[in-house]
């Protein structure tokens, strides 16, 4: 695991679009909806800048 401070720190750096929500360790298994729609979203995000 990244430390939180880290992670948002190499994210900004990057210019990158981050999402939080309090999940446990196996986000796939407890939250499988937020997954879903943080995938879908970077899907649509490559596919408007294709």
């Amino acid at each position: 695991m990244i430390n939180p401070v880290s992670q948002r720190f190499m994210a900004e750096r990057m210019g990158a679009h981050t999402y939080f929500h309090i999940a446990d360790h196996a986000p796939l298994v407890s939250n499988p909806g937020i997954v879903v729609n943080l995938i879908t979203a970077a899907a649509r995000s490559v596919l408007a800048n294709a």
